[in-house]
């Protein structure tokens, strides 16, 4: 289930409560996602490419805590760490 922002040009997920019971809530600035937190977590970062997929994401200390890779259609194609990320 997602908690959305339709009054914005583009609808933003503001929140997610996923299969597995865990809960995951999404912050936006005027460049777009800037950070995410799991309910009862710490805040995480994103760092974005070009396109605005999510390439790294580090943890409030700056450690990277996943890394991500794509092919030419936007599909992951490799991922590694422990974080997780809905882009």
């Amino acid at each position: 289930e997602f908690v959305l922002d339709e009054n914005t040009a583009y609808t933003r997920i503001l929140g997610e409560i996923r299969s597995d019971g865990g809960e995951r809530l999404y912050a936006y600035g005027p460049e777009g996602f800037t950070a995410q937190q799991a309910v009862g977590g710490g805040i995480e970062y994103p760092l974005l490419d070009g396109l605005g997929s999510v390439r790294h994401l580090t943890d409030a200390g700056g450690t990277v805590i996943l890394t991500r890779g794509y092919d030419a259609y936007g599909n992951v194609r490799a991922a590694v760490g422990a974080g997780s990320s809905r882009r």
